[in-house]
């Protein structure tokens, strides 16, 4: 409910390759991506400590011709550890995730 902490946030797109495919160009990047927030909260009322780290990372394939990002693969993990500030339990989680996007204008 109640969240104070930081956020640090590093996001970086790395330029690959430009290719020309069916009169179009086509550019390759590769994404990363790495958000931590640190911080203590209240809920249910207790109040946590809270580390959330995300990380994710992705290729991107960008027509620069449309304008349009033509297709994107993308996996996520986050990782949490919440310690309970009166009786110092700990509970961590860890989650991951991937996803494939492809789209066409026809």
């Amino acid at each position: 409910e109640n969240f104070e902490g930081t956020k640090k946030s590093k996001k970086t797109y790395n330029f690959k390759k430009l290719k020309e495919k069916r009169g179009s160009k086509i550019a390759y990047i590769k994404l990363d991506n790495v958000v931590e927030i640190i911080g203590v909260g209240d809920a249910d009322d207790k109040s946590i400590e809270l580390i959330i780290s995300t990380v994710v990372k992705g290729d991107i394939k960008f027509n620069i011709t449309t304008g349009l990002m033509e297709s994107c693969k993308m996996s996520m993990s986050i990782t949490t550890a919440g310690r309970d500030l009166e009786d110092d339990s700990i509970k961590k989680m860890f989650m991951s995730m991937s996803a494939k996007i492809k789209q066409k204008l026809k």
